[in-house]
């Protein structure tokens, strides 16, 4: 594998701008795709117009390996500011908040974030309090991030996590851009890997394909505009291999080299059935809705028969002889219903009268003061 050729060291001491700019893109040669695994033309799916997963083929990548190392002086080091976002229809606050989450994440684990509570994120965002927490909600329901749990004590504020949709590169800015021609080439190569790598961090590799090194896939990362758009090339792959086990559509003897095939085509088939991440994710929050706002009405239902009862109980001698008085006289002998029957609808029936004229008497009341 080629790298770029190599500036003599008598050279850099006297480097102009001028000087720099001579470097020829031509030095960098590209490398070949044979060290990805090969697959049989037979694990190859036939292209459907109506549900192909467009990639994007036409943006040439560096491999990781060919960035060689550059000296601490020329290494800029990336601020909270210089991280962008590739998330559309965001407000301004929304993307404070969110860099804000980006740049606070732990160092064992840049899926989730430091514990960070309102106060922090209102500093450091410009926000009210009350605006951190509509902020986050915000997020939140956008699928942006989750709050894993929240942390008391010494320590105090809540973890997020930080969904895989989310894309974050380092900003270049027209400004940067001119800054940016005076510095080795080889810069901007290290920033592409290493955005890169934090790229393959973000894909879950799971079924078919948890034995996968991410490294493997690195040079695909050009032909998807999102990490989310991979993840869901990923998901379909493993979809198709999981539909071939039960018996349906072509058995696929190589995983590996089924999903490397399709990575070359450019596009894949879903199965029949198949849902996208965010799709089961809304489908388990309506669920989790749905099934709180039942538990919900059969509590206040309880409630509702749980104060009748108690009225009932309440009642004194004298309601109850005026009770049966009143049920008595609602009594139809003629009617042809026995008046033993009658007599038990028209207590129900009074009594329900009475406590609806109990309960709009006690908010009225309620009302006034």
């Amino acid at each position: 594998m080629s790298t770029p050729q190599s500036i003599p060291q008598s050279n850099t001491l006297s480097t102009t701008e001028s000087d720099i700019l001579k470097i020829k893109n031509s030095n960098i040669q590209s490398v070949p795709e044979s060290d990805t695994q090969t697959a049989r033309q037979s694990d190859r799916q036939p292209a459907s117009k109506s549900s192909r997963q467009p990639a994007q083929s036409n943006i040439q990548s560096v491999p990781e390996s060919d960035t060689p190392t550059t000296q601490g002086s020329n290494t800029l080091s990336a601020t909270h500011e210089e991280i962008s976002l590739a998330v559309t229809g965001l407000s301004k606050g929304q993307q404070r908040v969110l860099r804000f989450l980006l740049s606070s994440r732990e160092a064992s684990n840049r899926s989730r974030t430091i514990p960070i509570g309102y106060d922090a994120i209102s500093r450091h965002c410009v926000l009210s309090r009350s605006g951190s927490r509509k902020v986050i909600g915000e997020l939140s329901q956008r699928g942006l991030i989750t709050r894993l749990e929240t942390k008391r004590g010494e320590t105090q504020g809540s973890v997020y996590l930080l969904e895989s949709i989310i894309l974050y590169a380092t900003q270049s800015s027209t400004h940067e851009s001119e800054k940016s021609s005076t510095l080795p080439a080889t810069y901007n190569d290290r920033s592409c890997s290493s955005n890169k790598e934090l790229l393959l961090q973000d894909l879950i590799l799971e079924g078919a394909f948890q034995e996968l090194h991410p490294r493997s896939l690195a040079s695909y990362l050009d032909k998807f505009d999102t990490g989310e758009d991979f993840q869901n090339f990923l998901d379909i792959a493993n979809a198709c291999i999981q539909a071939a086990k039960e018996g349906h559509g072509k058995p696929i003897q190589n995983p590996h080299g089924f999903l490397f095939a399709q990575l070359r085509a450019g596009y894949i088939n879903p199965p029949e059935g198949y849902k996208s991440r965010k799709i089961r994710a809304q489908e388990l929050r309506n669920q989790q809705l749905e099934e709180e706002l039942a538990t919900l009405r059969r509590l206040k239902e309880r409630e509702q028969e749980l104060q009748f009862a108690l009225f009932v109980a309440q009642l004194t001698a004298e309601d109850l002889v005026r009770l049966e008085h009143d049920a008595q006289a609602a009594v139809k002998p003629h009617l042809g219903l026995s008046p033993a029957f009658q007599m038990d609808m028209q207590r129900d029936s009074i009594l329900k009268q009475w406590f609806a004229q109990r309960t709009q008497l006690h908010q009225e009341r309620s009302g006034q003061h």
